[in-house]
Formats: C-alpha cells, sequence, structure tokens
C-alpha cells in the first residue's frame, strides 16, 4: 500500500508538467523514463530528500514501461473509464477510477473531449452504424472496430 504524498512533493508536479513535454518530444520512448526520473530528482533536491528516497523513486519512475504492472492496471483503469464515456449508461458521470485521482484534472480534460467526440462521432454516424447492424442481420457479415470483416 502506497503512503500519502507529502504536501511540500506536491508543488513538483505542478512544476513538471510544463517541463515534461519539450523533454517527451525530444526523447525516445525507451529512454524517457529515465530522462523523467532524473528530472523528478533534481526537482526534488530543494526539499532534500534522504538517498534511499532519491533511489527508490529513481527506480520506480525509470522502470516504468508498457509491461509494467501498474501501468496494464492503470491504463485498463483509464480504457474503461473512457469506454464508459463513450457509450453512458447513466446520467451522471462515471467517477474517476481509484489510483487516478492524482491526474483527475488531466483526465477529466480528455474525458471531456473524448464524450464529446463520440456524441459528434454519434450523430454523424448513428444512422450509418445502424443501418450497417441491420445489414449485418440478413449478411451475416459484422464489421469490426478494425475495418476488418469476419464471416459468421
Amino acid at each position: 500500500m502506497a503512503a500519502a504524498v507529502p504536501r511540500k512533493y506536491c508543488i513538483v508536479k505542478e512544476q513538471l508538467k510544463s517541463v515534461i513535454q519539450p523533454i517527451a518530444a525530444q526523447t525516445s520512448l525507451t529512454e524517457l523514463p529515465l530522462s523523467i526520473a532524473e528530472l523528478v530528482i533534481q526537482k526534488l533536491k530543494p526539499y532534500k530528500p534522504n538517498e534511499e528516497l532519491e533511489l527508490i523513486i529513481h527506480g520506480q519512475i525509470s522502470d516504468l514501461n508498457d509491461q509494467h504492472a501498474i501501468y496494464k492496471l492503470l491504463w485498463r483503469r483509464v480504457s474503461d473509464f473512457l469506454g464508459e464515456i463513450s457509450l453512458p449508461t447513466t446520467p451522471t458521470p462515471p467517477e474517476t477510477p481509484k489510483g487516478l485521482q492524482n491526474i483527475q484534472s488531466e483526465l477529466a480534460q480528455i474525458a471531456s473531449a473524448f464524450g464529446k467526440l463520440c456524441s459528434l462521432n454519434r450523430q454523424v454516424f448513428g444512422p450509418i452504424y445502424r443501418c450497417g447492424s441491420e445489414l449485418s442481420k440478413y449478411t451475416g457479415v459484422v464489421t469490426l472496430v478494425s475495418g476488418q470483416s469476419d464471416i459468421g
């Protein structure tokens, strides 16, 4: 179970937001976690974290990749959340998934833009989708998301 982040470190998040995007644009995906880890340690220096904390932070950030268990878990939660936004089943918006409260404002911005896009897509292409699903009943052809067909 992770400990709560001390308030004095929360300011670092805001400082990092403005600096990470240019670094991400100039750094390869494989080197990005290491670059971010170095940047985080540098931004934490004024708070004088002990060496053990620096090593832990550096290790946790530099080990992140798309195969990491926590990355997979959070990615699945974000995907499920955006799925709920795209096909709402209740009039109230879904709650922020557990573990994503630290990026709640960023996730809300993404979800808002995604929801608007899905709504526009339904308005523009809804009749085509309905027509396509009606046709599939008669032809036995199901169109997959990727655009490929599967005879069934």
